[in-house]
This record gives C-alpha cells, sequence and structure tokens, in this order.
C-alpha cells in the first residue's frame, strides 16, 4: 500500500504561468528620462513629465539638472546648436534610460536646408534615443493652449521621433509636421491609431489632451 509521500500519489497541477506584464505600451521602452539643461520651473518639468508618461505609458524619471553645453553656443545668432545637443546627451545617456528627453527655455536650431541657423522648437534623434525640446517659442501667437502645454506637446512629439516616428498626416495627431507654425500644436491632441501601429502599441489609447 502506496504512502501519501510516494511517488504515485496525487500531485497538484502546477498553476499555468502567465507571461510578465510589459514594462509599458511600446515594445522595447520602458523608462523615458526627462533631462533638464538650466532651471526650469518644478510644476513645468511635472507637466511635461506627466505628458510623456500618459501618452505613452512608460515609466519616467527626472534626472538632475546640467547645463547646456558651452560647446553648442552659436554666438552669430545667439542661441544653442540643437545637433550638438543631442551629440551631448546620447554621450551621456544613463544606461537605465531608454528613451532622453531634455528641456531648455534657451532658443535652440538646427541647419534646414538654406538656411545655416532655423530656429526650431524641438529636435529628436531616431537612431539614438535622445531629443532636446525647447520653450523659447511656444509663447508665440498664443491662443487658449497655455506654452507650458505646448512644450508638453513638443515633447511628446519629439520623443515620438526617438522611438522612431515619423511625422504624420493626421492633422490632430501629435506627429503632425508643425511646419514651422507653432499654433498647430494647439489642435494636436492624440497619439493618432496610425503612430500607435507603427509604434506596435498595445492596450488601451492613450487619453487625449484637450
Amino acid at each position: 500500500m502506496s504512502s501519501p509521500n510516494s511517488d504515485t500519489a496525487a500531485k497538484p497541477t502546477p498553476a499555468a504561468s502567465s507571461p510578465p506584464a510589459a514594462c509599458s505600451k511600446v515594445p522595447g521602452v520602458c523608462r523615458v528620462c526627462v533631462q533638464p539643461l538650466g532651471t526650469l520651473p518644478p510644476a513645468h518639468i511635472e507637466l511635461v513629465r506627466e505628458a510623456i508618461e500618459s501618452t505613452y505609458g512608460v515609466e519616467t524619471h527626472v534626472l538632475t539638472a546640467t547645463p547646456l553645453p558651452a560647446h553648442a553656443w552659436y554666438a552669430p545668432r545667439k542661441r544653442h546648436r540643437a545637433d550638438v545637443i543631442l551629440d551631448f546627451l546620447a554621450d551621456r545617456k544613463p544606461s537605465d534610460c531608454d528613451k532622453v528627453v531634455a528641456l531648455t527655455t534657451k532658443d535652440i536650431s538646427v541647419t534646414k536646408g538654406e538656411h545655416k541657423d532655423w530656429g526650431i522648437l524641438g529636435l529628436g534623434s531616431l537612431d539614438r534615443g535622445v531629443c532636446v525640446v525647447s520653450s523659447f517659442r511656444v509663447r508665440r501667437k498664443l491662443a487658449d493652449t497655455p506654452p507650458e502645454e505646448r512644450h508638453a506637446r513638443v515633447a511628446i512629439h519629439e520623443l515620438g521621433h526617438a522611438m522612431g516616428l515619423g511625422h504624420c498626416p493626421n492633422a490632430d495627431c501629435f506627429m503632425r509636421d508643425a511646419g514651422g507654425t507653432v499654433e498647430t500644436l494647439d489642435d494636436e491632441h492624440q497619439l493618432c491609431g496610425r503612430c500607435r501601429r507603427e509604434l506596435d502599441w498595445h492596450g488601451d489609447p492613450p487619453p487625449r489632451r484637450d
């Protein structure tokens, strides 16, 4: 007669293992770090951080503020070169940050076509996972959308580029091309279905920002 501890005794069936929960709604991206460049109001930083977190469903972390790199200064136009800032960010990107979004209040620029130094709202790098966003121009032609919210929408846009997204034809999508006009930010309210599919999005869509 077999004892209860023998090999022939009935054994409980192990529970089916569940796959681990995804760390974000965007595959391959878990943690986005926000890097203040210079001094920004804490409430302003928090608004951008919350916008990133709620839009992309990622964990966010605010890094210690650091000055803009001195070698990015472009004296002839008294502003900072965004491409140089991206190099700076890529070289110091923390190992535990999948993407880095840098925030500044200073004017930034790039070379665009025949324009050697063209002022911009932000710039993102598709292959290095870093971007920089300036609030310098978001106060122009203000309507109903507060400047801090405009800055947050630019951050969402440039982070989208850092995640591999191009510009979107949908007029109310955060990835719409501003075309050099800041007012388009006021019409952008969501990360559209087209862009979510490009990101291989999973889970519920993010909330609109109205």
